[in-house]
């Protein structure tokens, strides 16, 4: 039987983290899509392909994680599997982050992180 904790004045975050380090678990949790996932992972039907001179745009890496930018990729969310073919990295890779935004010209583009 687990404790019970108080979490009174927390953010949600916070009340995670009191739990995660009372009960010593380390579950990855995040929002994606307006859903909140505690150890586990979005339903995922298919693995996108990105491919060097087709649907990417460009391909940096800084501190330790890559950054895909390719154009519009609403499909693709946190935890997905990409498939990547590209001179500088190939393979399949668990997305960590995935950020969306308009630049200056009016176009999509998604930004993939893994």
């Amino acid at each position: 039987v687990r404790r019970q904790l108080p979490i009174r004045q927390q953010s949600v975050v916070q009340a995670i983290n009191t739990v995660n380090a009372a009960w010593g678990i380390h579950p990855l949790f995040f929002f994606s899509g307006g859903v909140f996932y505690w150890d586990e992972k979005p339903e995922q039907s298919k693995i996108y392909t990105f491919e060097y001179g087709v649907n990417i745009i460009a391909l940096n890496r800084a501190g330790g994680v890559w950054e895909l930018e390719t154009v519009s990729a609403p499909f693709v969310k946190h935890s997905h599997k990409i498939n990547l073919i590209h001179p500088r990295v190939n393979g399949t890779f668990e997305v960590s982050k995935v950020v969306s935004t308009t630049n200056d010209s009016g176009f999509i583009r998604t930004y993939i992180y893994f």
